[in-house]
């Protein structure tokens, strides 16, 4: 073989070897940076907004607050107030969601989360009881259309909540007032079905937008009370590793919401403002934590009461 001939071989060798580690490299890092994106922004979510985006994800959260202080008017007999005292509530809650990719345009996801209400004082106990809820939701969240800076999606969920209320007021109220079969307990289960919006919009790499808007019919936690339910939402995304060495992220968030995971009583509705300080330094995990203030209605109170707490949420996504 000539020595030209040689060097030819070898050169496009060579080039070949080199073109095919270069797109190995480059699918490599495609494939790890699983965080979704859209126009070089990475998106951190808020755990109260639905996501748009179809992947593989599992999301966990904790979290508390607590209510100010509320004058409790007891007990009420012949529609007179007996007595009231001064108390407040406390929250806990615990949410574990998993999202499973079917197609480049389907997911599938299920959602079950828990939560218990309780007094700190003998008037919040007697008043409002011990109260605990389980949500669990199964849906699917299909594309309808996007870009490199758009996305918009669909979502169909069936959603079944069970309340258990425990109530030394009710009890008391019902003996006052001779009721029939008076109850220390009751068991709620409420089941409805949604359809919904969800977007998201990549305003450079720094900021994003997700909006999510859904509406669903069924019952509510008050017996024999089916009605309309809706949650209307959004948030902005600022990531800071997006221009900077710096793996910090946050997320603003309001939302407006009457399902029955967020609202005991059927006739009214929740809004609840979040900030969220997220580590964004990672290909396909955040967390962060979620500090919120809501105005909640509350049975037997004419007006919301306000309330503070915080979450910690972890969200880590898979191939």
């Amino acid at each position: 073989m000539k020595p030209v001939a040689f060097y030819r071989i070898l050169y496009v060798s060579l080039l070949a070897i080199q073109a095919f580690y270069v797109d190995t490299i480059v699918a490599q890092n495609l494939e790890e940076d699983l965080i979704p994106t859209l126009n070089s922004h990475r998106f951190i979510g808020s755990s109260l907004i639905k996501s748009p985006f179809i992947n593989t994800s599992f999301r966990i959260g904790l979290g508390f607050a607590n209510t100010q202080k509320v004058n409790y008017p007891l007990i009420y007999a012949n529609d007179s107030i007996v007595f009231g005292i001064e108390s407040e509530l406390i929250f806990i809650n615990s949410d574990v969601a998993y999202k499973q990719k079917i197609k480049d345009w389907l997911s599938m996801y299920i959602d079950f989360g828990y939560s218990a209400r309780l007094g700190t004082e003998a008037g919040s106990i007697l008043f409002q009881g011990i109260n605990t809820l389980s949500d669990f939701k199964i849906g699917w969240l299909f594309r309808i259309t996007g870009n490199e800076r758009l996305l918009l999606s669909g979502n169909l969920e069936v959603r079944n909540n069970e309340a258990v209320f425990l109530s030394v007021r009710n009890l008391v109220q019902d003996l006052i007032n001779n009721k029939p079969n008076p109850s220390l307990s009751k068991t709620v289960p409420a089941l409805n079905v949604g359809v919904g919006a969800d977007l998201a919009y990549g305003i450079n790499d720094m900021f994003g937008i997700v909006a999510d808007v859904n509406l669903g019919y069924g019952e509510t936690l008050e017996r024999g009370n089916a009605r309309l339910v809706y949650q209307v939402g959004w948030s902005l995304d600022f990531d800071l590793h997006g221009r900077t060495d710096v793996p910090i992220g946050s997320v603003l968030t309001f939302m407006v919401s009457s399902l029955p995971e967020f609202v005991l009583r059927a006739s009214r509705q929740i809004k609840i403002v979040a900030w969220k300080i997220a580590y964004t330094g990672s290909e396909d995990f955040n967390m962060g934590l979620e500090i919120f203030e809501a105005r909640l209605p509350l049975e037997g109170l004419p007006n919301d009461v306000s309330t503070r707490g915080a979450s910690l949420v972890f969200r880590y996504y898979f191939n």
